[in-house]
């Protein structure tokens, strides 16, 4: 699914969505016969592409919000019904440079990785400072993030776990197998180390 990439924001990893939704754009399309991902059923594929170009994409439906990823034009102008303007504008827009620095709308620094329906309704203007090398330092607070459904904590319990041998050697590869269980009510993740 076409989606994917832009999950990696949820995430907290933004750069990995710029990689990856760049590295899409630039080698699963092209302009001649057969040059779409897949079967372009009601413009979806196009779709992505589009929104994609610009530096965002609705991934769930339903929800008023895009995430980020970063545009590859210089400047787009989304001309709205009422009559405001949406200028998209990436600084530093080359090839080789798929990474935001930073984000800025309407002259403001912008942290989060997405943008609401509702700013982009209002009209405005959004900058993105781009690079080749990715930003991967940056520190993301949950309400930079986009929205999750996620709404309790989950409960991992781990059930079981097995070691492919019964003794190893010093510096010796060895396989562990564990099992874990979410035994909360709601679905979750959690990071186990």
């Amino acid at each position: 699914p076409m989606h994917n990439p832009y999950l990696f924001a949820y995430a907290g990893m933004p750069w990995k969505t710029q990689k990856w939704v760049r590295k899409i754009l630039q080698t699963e399309y092209s302009n001649i016969t057969g040059g779409l991902p897949g079967n372009d059923d009601l413009g979806a594929l196009s779709a992505w592409y589009v929104f994609s170009s610009m530096g965002f994409y609705p991934v769930c439906p339903g929800r008023a919000e895009y995430v980020l990823a970063s545009p590859l034009f210089r400047k787009v102008t989304l001309h709205l019904p009422n009559n405001n303007e949406f200028i998209v504008e990436s600084i530093h827009a080359e090839e080789n440079n798929l990474y935001s620095r930073s984000v800025t709308l309407n002259g403001k620094p912008y942290r989060k990785l997405f943008i609401e329906h509702s700013d982009i309704v209002e009209g405005g203007h959004m900058i993105f400072e781009m690079d080749s090398l990715p930003v991967m330092e940056k520190i993301v607070e949950v309400h930079e993030l986009p929205a999750s459904v996620t709404t309790a904590k989950p409960q991992i319990r781990l059930v079981s776990w097995q070691i492919d041998r019964d003794s190893v050697e010093a510096d010796e590869a060895f396989d562990v197998t564990v099992t874990f269980t979410n035994d909360a009510q709601v679905a979750g993740t959690k990071e186990i180390n």
